[in-house]
């Protein structure tokens, strides 16, 4: 994954926040990106639990998941930051690239 890609973020846990934002993929560009963390901005921000989402930053779920060599979905743990930037909630997820 390079710096602006285009990448889908799927959330699979908790289910109370694929029920509120569906299961479909949430896409955006890379914001950020290192070994070990990136920074997802929203193409289209989402409501979900009372907060307004922008931001999204995932960090890899299992030791040796990068997203910088990602050519298959990387699993991760998700932190969804409001406009302010505040973290709103986490979740588990995977991040692909487009």
């Amino acid at each position: 994954m390079s710096a602006s890609a285009k990448v889908s973020i799927q959330v699979s846990d908790p289910w109370d926040v694929v029920t509120e934002v569906g299961d479909a993929p949430i896409s955006g560009r890379l914001q950020d990106l290192a070994v070990a963390v990136v920074t997802v901005r929203l193409d289209s921000p989402l409501a979900v639990q009372g907060s307004r989402i922008h931001v999204v930053s995932a960090t890899p779920r299992h030791a040796l998941g990068s997203f910088m060599q990602a050519s298959a979905p990387v699993a991760a743990n998700l932190t969804f930051l409001d406009a302010d930037g505040t973290p709103a909630f986490s979740a588990i997820g995977t991040v692909s690239r487009l």
